[in-house]
């Protein structure tokens, strides 16, 4: 592959400048991250609250009976999933051989995103194949999905709208929510939780496989409202978090868009469009450290990447 060699001076000149502008990124980048983490621990805190305490905190209150719970409202029931559910599975193996570059959405654990919401910017499609076993797997609206396998282990999402024909595969959960007693935006609030996923992760099998069975999200205790406070809660919940979402998201592209400029920025200055020795030379001395926080950040970004081609891998 041909590259373009400058001098040697050229070239520590480059390194120089853009060692000093990537220093610069990183910090920043590590500014906007440690304020998402502080706007997701946020949300935890008030999901929390709502799904243990209602809208109410200072109603009378009750023992749950489980020790990570603690109390609850006298008037609330403690339950578990099995009882709120009609049905429960997970998708087929083997699918690989129905991939197509269009057809029904396939929907993968990369596609539950990590704020109880369906990211489908990135889709596998499938030709489905003949037979019973397609239906089984069909998502229909109100269905609750939960990544049972792999990194993302534990990711929750509630389809509330109604979505062209759509099937899971074998690292994901599906339950469908009896919705004349829970409803269903309010049992994705709970197993998202805090005290929802420290169950997760209580019952998950580990050694090399991170992983969950259908018996561990049956057994999962949620403490139960009437429906109508079901609602209520939910209807308040989603009204206060949108200002966090929308603000997490703002600044989630933020980051894209900075990493972008970087990207853009290097293939400039290394292909000789952006001439930055005399900026290089007037710099000052500085000690890089390494940012263990933005590496991190990188490897859960690219965790729905690694997620799917593992599928894929598990799949064939």
């Amino acid at each position: 592959m041909p590259i373009i060699v400058p001098s040697a001076e050229d070239a520590a000149a480059i390194v120089r400048y853009l060692d000093h502008v990537d220093r610069r990124i990183r910090r920043y980048i590590r500014t906007k991250q440690t304020l998402i983490k502080l706007l997701n621990e946020q949300k935890q805190i008030i999901i929390q609250q709502a799904v243990t305490s209602g809208l109410h905190p200072d109603a009378p209150r009750k023992d749950s009976g489980v020790e990570w719970l603690g109390e609850v409202p006298a008037h609330w029931e403690v339950i578990v999933v099995r009882r709120l559910i009609s049905f429960i599975t997970s998708g087929s193996r083997g699918w690989a051989e129905f991939y197509s570059d269009e057809g029904d959405i396939f929907i993968q654990s990369g596609n539950l995103g990590r704020s109880m919401a369906l990211n489908l910017q990135r889709i596998q499609y499938v030709r489905t194949p003949p037979g019973t076993e397609g239906e089984r797997t069909r998502v229909s609206k109100n269905d609750i999905l939960v990544c049972v396998t792999g990194a993302l282990t534990g990711n929750v999402v509630c389809v509330d709208t109604d979505l062209p024909p759509a099937y899971i595969n074998q690292h994901v959960a599906l339950l469908r929510p009896k919705t004349m007693l829970i409803f269903p935006r309010f049992l994705a609030y709970a197993l998202y939780s805090p005290y929802g996923q420290v169950q997760f992760k209580l019952t998950e099998y580990g050694g090399t496989k991170q992983g969950l069975g259908l018996d561990d999200v049956r057994d999962v205790i949620v403490a139960l409202p009437s429906l109508n406070e079901q609602i209520r809660i939910t209807v308040a919940l989603d009204d206060e978090l949108r200002n966090l979402t929308n603000t997490i998201q703002r600044i989630e592209g933020e980051i894209s868009l900075i990493r972008e400029y970087r990207t853009r920025l290097i293939a400039d200055v290394v292909t000789g469009k952006l001439d930055v020795r005399t900026v290089a030379a007037q710099l000052p001395d500085e000690i890089d450290e390494p940012d263990v926080v933005e590496e991190i950040d990188e490897m859960t970004e690219s965790d729905d990447d690694l997620a799917e081609l593992s599928e894929e891998m598990s799949e064939e």
